[in-house]
């Protein structure tokens, strides 16, 4: 066989901690010791802390020596604040007592991994440089995880991070985030502005799009929670995470209310102790504080003379576990208030209905299938955490009777009701593994199964959904008025019901709303998919048609891309960027059989220079094609 090679294509100040200097659109702000925190003021607490771009550094320990610093990167709606006393946190100081040098940056609390990402490598850039140091550790709450992630793997930070340590990061999203994009209650989350961008890409469909062209520049490690308090503000979300199977009492891994546990891991990463364990055993905000988990990031850290033995589980690369969402729930809602009708199926033991309103609202009235008043007793009211309204209250039917109720409320509302010990509603997808996404152009193929209380299959249901685009792949809301419905019909097998429906037309995040009734069997899946553009229109072999492959990846200047041909062919290279869109492409004709390569030096079609991030190299002939991610670094 021949070989052929073919060329293509050409801050530093310490002063006092009252003082600021502005250095390329950043601040670094010195801390006062940790024992003198809660006396300074602007710096810690006051609610909305320090302004974007911020970054506080602690004061350096006497014992430092060549200990890491540490890098502490805040979550979802947060600020620096999250780490320190008036946050209820002592993380600052525990660090600072083992010798460890600090800082703390202000990222948007309400953007995307995509535009904190690039603020984030600035950021550390210049941590890096007012530290004198070449790497840091950084340690992410929360979305905090997913914004390091970008910043290391797509704008080329991964040369300033030796490692990461992510606590409850969402990596592949929270169903919260689904829930809150249908259009039973996507228009209670646009009243409280709770409809941002930070919301949209936290959506499981994105997420597996984000996975989908994310790579593992730098090792992570993942810390994830399993428990939440029935009582407290995550309980109305952490409840409805459990009616969705993340219950860890029924073997779904629990959740932290607010992230399922088995979404906190990350593909091709190591995961510190497990679910069940009493190491993690804390709900979103316990992950972030340091009495709960300083000792296991200190355990963690290069150089550590107090690592403590910690169970780990390196988690696959091909891991996913958005599969399959399961249902005990139904979710009614009134824009304008006023009566809803819900069905109750044999073998519920008790009804939970959470109430999401705009602000406390009176109480609702209940009556049964014959127009009886039904008992309602409250277990819970006030103000809540998540992304459906401000104010949730939760409602128990202790003794359900079998049949129709009628909810009334005389405000705008959401509420979704868990029938505890009836049946449930099951659906998956076939996007497993690496296959994270579909293409433009292909057909979804969803499967929903129904079962009873007793676990026999239901049959004979109505099962529908309505699949609407929301959120283009830059990770904002989309401009397209793209909605269809999907029919599942019964595929033969008891319980068993497919999807009937178009395909997708055009690239981006699309929501699954999903009722399945039968009866009084009654069931909402809330869900999301990504769709990726195919420009080539062709189906795509899922074997190694070419045994494509590159190197060096990651790369600096330019990258050899490698490929074997069974017969005298032309094929196609093109290289597109983590949007789907084409930004170079090349038409190879007269190759003969062999293996060849191409020289890629990182330039668009117009000859200027990608910029750092992850891009996919693409190989096709005829109606056989293959891809490979590569990451460019600058």
């Amino acid at each position: 066989m021949k070989t052929t090679t073919f060329k293509l294509g050409a801050l530093a100040w310490l002063f006092t901690f009252c003082v600021c200097v502005s250095v390329s659109a950043q601040e670094l702000m010195q801390l006062p010791h940790p024992d003198r925190m809660n006396a300074v003021s602007g710096i810690s607490g006051g609610g909305s802390g320090p302004g974007v771009g911020v970054v506080l550094v602690g004061s350096v320990p006497p014992n430092s020596g060549n200990k890491p610093v540490l890098v502490f990167v805040h979550g979802y709606t947060g600020s620096s604040d999250a780490w320190f006393p008036e946050g209820d946190n002592d993380m600052y100081a525990r660090a600072f007592n083992d010798g460890y040098r600090t800082a703390y940056v202000n990222v948007y609390p309400d953007r995307s991994m995509w535009t904190n990402g690039a603020l984030l490598r600035d950021q550390l850039a210049l941590i890096t440089n007012y530290y004198g140091v070449n790497r840091v550790v950084v340690i992410g709450h929360s979305k905090g995880g997913l914004d390091t992630d970008a910043a290391v793997n797509h704008y080329g930070a991964n040369t300033m991070v030796e490692r990461v340590i992510s606590l409850g990061s969402p990596h592949y999203g929270s169903p919260l985030a689904d829930l809150a994009q249908t259009g039973w209650t996507s228009w209670l989350g646009a009243v409280f502005g709770q409809n941002n961008d930070a919301t949209y890409v936290l959506q499981t469909g994105y997420m597996n799009y984000f996975r989908s062209v994310t790579g593992n520049a730098v090792p992570f490690r993942t810390l994830g929670g399993w428990d939440y308090s029935f009582f407290s503000s995550l309980g109305p979300s952490g409840s409805y995470l459990s009616s969705s199977g993340f219950s860890y009492t029924f073997g779904g891994g629990g959740n932290d209310g607010v992230v399922p546990y088995n979404y906190s891991r990350r593909p091709g990463s190591t995961e510190l102790y497990s679910s069940g364990n009493s190491r993690t055993k804390y709900d979103h905000f316990e992950l972030s504080e340091g009495p709960n988990v300083w000792s296991t990031i200190r355990g963690q850290l290069p150089s550590s003379l107090s690592r403590e033995a910690v169970p780990t589980t390196e988690i696959a690369a091909n891991y996913n576990p958005t599969t399959s969402v399961g249902s005990r729930s139904l979710v009614v809602a009134s824009q304008n208030g006023g009566p809803v009708t819900f069905a109750v199926d044999a073998g519920a033991r008790n009804v939970q209905i959470e109430v999401r309103t705009q602000s406390q609202a009176p109480a609702p009235k209940l009556l049964d299938g014959q127009n009886r008043t039904g008992e309602l007793t409250l277990q819970r009211s006030g103000a809540t955490e998540g992304l459906i309204g401000n104010f949730a209250s939760l409602y128990e039917i202790s003794t359900p009777k079998t049949g129709d109720y009628t909810l009334d409320i005389d405000e705008p509302y959401v509420a979704i009701i868990t029938i505890n010990g009836g049946g449930q509603a099951m659906m998956r997808s076939d996007l497993e593994g690496l296959r994270q996404v579909y293409r433009t152009g292909e057909t979804m193929q969803l499967t929903v199964n129904l079962e009873d209380a007793e676990g026999a299959a239901i049959s004979g249901a109505s099962v529908n959904a309505v699949v609407r685009l929301t959120t283009s792949l830059e990770g904002v809301p989309s401009t397209e008025d793209v909605s269809f419905p999907v029919e599942f019909v019964g595929t033969g097998v008891a319980g068993e019901y497919k999807a009937v429906g178009p395909s997708f037309p055009v690239a981006g995040v699309y929501n699954i709303a999903l009722e399945a009734k039968q009866g009084n069997f009654h069931r909402s899946i809330a869900h999301s998919i990504g769709v990726i553009e195919n420009d080539l229109a062709k189906p795509i072999s899922e074997d190694n048609a070419f045994d494509l492959a590159s190197y060096p990846n990651p790369f600096q200047g330019e990258t050899t891309i490698r490929f074997t041909l069974e017969k005298p062919e032309s094929v196609r290279l093109s290289v597109l960027d983590v949007m789907g869109r084409e930004v170079k492409a090349f038409d190879l004709n007269g190759f003969g059989e062999g293996t060849h390569s191409v020289t890629w030096d990182g330039t668009t079609g117009n000859g200027t220079f990608v910029p750092t991030g992850t891009y996919l190299i693409r190989l096709e002939s005829g109606n056989r094609a293959q891809a490979q991610r590569v990451q460019v670094l600058r």
